[in-house]
């Protein structure tokens, strides 16, 4: 009976394992899918358009852009200052101590592209593994 509880955590511990590194890495913003066609946000689309996200091992971020934009400034400041985490297809990002989420990143495919969605925001990018 202890070697089947044993057998269980580890492979508990390896599909973890495997999930986060199907996440680290960089991801290149391939198109900004969601908000189109609205001026206001057009600085926003195009600063994030040409932008790359960097999930390092040590659930650090880093989010790469070409051009400044006052809203996107600010989150590259708060992605930058925040610790993330991949589970059941959902990236967490929380405060270095892991006690207060900033944001949830909802992982999908459709139609074999890769969108990261935004929680509370009308915010999806296509982005691709590089």
């Amino acid at each position: 009976m202890k070697n089947y509880i044993i057998i269980l955590f580890l492979f508990i511990g390896f599909s973890m394992n495997a999930q986060v590194e199907k996440i680290v890495g960089n991801w290149s913003v391939k198109e900004v899918v969601s908000p189109k066609g609205n001026p206001v946000f057009e600085e926003l689309i195009q600063s994030l358009d040409s932008s790359t996200f960097e999930f390092k091992s040590d659930k650090t971020l880093k989010l790469k852009t070409n051009q400044s934009a006052g809203s996107l400034d600010y989150m590259v400041q708060m992605i930058e200052q925040s610790k993330w985490n991949f589970e059941n297809d959902i990236i967490t990002l929380t405060d270095k101590s892991g006690s207060m989420i900033f944001m949830k990143i909802y992982v999908s495919t459709k139609d074999d592209k890769t969108l990261f969605s935004f929680q509370e925001t009308d915010l999806i990018l296509e982005v691709s593994k590089i």
